[in-house]
């Protein structure tokens, strides 16, 4: 599933691109990806109409229709955003066109074929939602991108460890929160109304940076260790984003490249390998909250 790191990479590279622009069109092939709304009815809300902002809250992207409204995006499992020529979508001459001209284009790869989802922009681009299994979501809020939408729509969420409001002290606190001290630090890491956007590979490799061992508990932690996963979480989350996020499965930027960040990672899928931190360690993998866990035993105490 794309973590906060793949989400910001696709927010961070749309905003000069798609605010402004013009929605001509809506389609689908899918119909249940919409949900709040029908399809049709969505769709005549957003033909005409200019994008105005967008935004990030977790993992969730927020694309605002004129300042009246809000496309709520949840990619899930498999799901990522392509800017690409409309040529693409074309049947006959047209697509035929695009491939002769573009035969060497990532939006040609398997991976990025699995379109369900397009909104016709004007100056013949689309925004294509690809999504091979089909989990993926689109909702429509009667509401701007403002501090009320982000905390009342998504009040289940927590702090944004990107944001200035995720400080040292703030860290501190959550974790002295009475239900977090019994939480393993993996299940507290990836619990989404303490630290949002954070899943199964970042909080592996936020514990190996720290050399915090997955399953202790919160309670356990001093001040210096809580100050150390602070850091942590801070550190490897702006490296994933300054590399565009994680692409050793589904998850494409909107130009349709994979990220960077899986041939830096240190432990997820690493199983076996000696530890990266050359301790002599073997890294170990363990199932923790039905997602497996990479850690390495000899240096993660």
């Amino acid at each position: 599933m794309p973590e906060l790191p793949e989400v910001e990479t696709t927010v961070r590279y749309l905003r000069p691109k798609i605010v402004g622009r013009i929605i001509k069109e809506v389609w689908t092939d899918w119909p249940k990806i919409v949900g709040n709304v029908s399809f049709s009815d969505l769709s005549k809300k957003l033909s005409g109409k200019k994008v105005s902002a967008i935004s990030r809250r977790g993992k969730n992207i927020l694309i605002e229709i004129e300042r009246k409204a809000t496309l709520w995006i949840h990619l899930k499992m498999t799901g990522h955003l392509l800017l690409r020529p409309i040529g693409l979508s074309e049947t006959g001459t047209r697509r035929a066109v695009f491939l002769r001209k573009y035969k060497n284009s990532p939006f040609l790869e398997k991976v990025n074929q699995y379109i369900h989802f397009r909104f016709v922009l004007d100056k013949n681009e689309e925004l294509a939602f690809s999504d091979l299994r089909k989990f993926g979501r689109v909702r429509c809020l009667p509401k701007s991108i403002n501090s009320s939408l982000k905390t009342e729509s998504f009040n289940e969420l927590g702090v944004e460890p990107l944001s200035k409001k995720f400080t040292e002290k703030h860290f501190a606190n959550l974790v002295a929160i009475k239900r977090n001290r019994s939480k393993q630090l993996k299940i507290f890491l990836m619990d989404q109304s303490a630290v949002a956007g954070i899943g199964n590979i970042y909080a592996s490799e936020i514990l190996f940076e720290a050399k915090l061992n997955p399953k202790r508990r919160t309670s356990s932690l001093n001040a210096n260790e809580t100050k150390t996963l602070y850091l942590a979480i801070k550190k490897v989350l702006k490296k994933a984003v300054s590399v565009r996020g994680t692409s050793i499965s589904d998850f494409r930027d909107p130009q349709g490249l994979p990220g960077g960040y899986g041939d830096i990672r240190r432990v997820y899928q690493h199983k076996g390998r000696l530890c990266p931190d050359k301790c002599d360690g073997i890294v170990e993998s363990f199932k923790q909250g039905q997602r497996t866990t990479f850690w390495c035993p000899k240096c993660q105490k």
